[in-house]
Formats: C-alpha cells, sequence, structure tokens
C-alpha cells in the first residue's frame, strides 16, 4: 500500500476518533498521518517532469515514462494533470534491462523508418496518381 494511501485511511481513522471524544488519540495520528505525508512528498527539486524523465536514460517517449509510473517502476506523483517522476527513481532505474529493452525497440523504430525519411534527393518516387473523382465530389444520385 503506498503512502497517500495509508494518509487516507488515517484521515477516516482520525475522523471517527474525534467523533467517538477522544481527541488525545486523534491527535497521536495526526502526527503519525503528518509524518506519513511528508515522507510521500519529495523534494521539489528531486521532481521531474516525463519529458526530463524521459531524457536521463535516453528514452524518447513520455508514455513510456508515465506507464512506468503506472505500472510502480518509477516512483511518481499527480499533479493536477502532470505526472512527476522521482529523479531518483529514474537514476536507480537507468541501468535497468526495461530501459535497455525500450532503447534496442525505439532503434528498431528508427532504421524500419529510416527509408521514409526524406532527405532531399532521397525521396519516395511516387507510384499511383489519382484517377477519377474524389469521394466526397461524388454527386447523390437519385
Amino acid at each position: 500500500m503506498r503512502n497517500a494511501e495509508r494518509v487516507r485511511e488515517l484521515e477516516e481513522v482520525v475522523h471517527e476518533l474525534r467523533r467517538a471524544g477522544d481527541a488525545g488519540l486523534a491527535e497521536k495520528v495526526n502526527r503519525v498521518m503528518e509524518d506519513l505525508r511528508q515522507e510521500t512528498l519529495p523534494a521539489p527539486d528531486d521532481l521531474l517532469t516525463t519529458g526530463d524523465a524521459a531524457e536521463l536514460p535516453g528514452v524518447r517517449s513520455i508514455n513510456t515514462i508515465k506507464r512506468w509510473v503506472s505500472d510502480g517502476l518509477l516512483s511518481g506523483y499527480r499533479r493536477g494533470g502532470r505526472v512527476l517522476v522521482t529523479r531518483s527513481s529514474v537514476l536507480q532505474m537507468a541501468d535497468a534491462p526495461t530501459v535497455a529493452e525500450q532503447q534496442a525497440f525505439e532503434r528498431e523504430i528508427d532504421a524500419a523508418a529510416q527509408p521514409f525519411e526524406g532527405s532531399g534527393s532521397q525521396s519516395l518516387p511516387v507510384s499511383a496518381t489519382w484517377e477519377g473523382r474524389r469521394p466526397w465530389d461524388r454527386r447523390a444520385s437519385g
């Protein structure tokens, strides 16, 4: 269970204890909850955007980084609509086989796309021309 989930559960316990009239115990639980909150939120300079997190290990896709956060391979936090990733988790994962596999996959994609990248004199020949009317030019028969 993640710290954020524990904090939510403890908030419910504090609420129930206060409703039951046990303010002393509620305050003790509240202090533990605050400690968990501090552990949950990393220092701001330790958080990276998904783009920055992708650059560190040499991965191009920010969606890959988001997937790794979702899968639990990287530590990440959602702030508003953004996903932020801890620098330490990215550095720990930099030498992992998962990163090497992703880099190999991206190299294969590059190699497959190479013939389609026109560079001035190299371009694909036009092998077919359009004959007839365009589908949107057809008139309804009737």
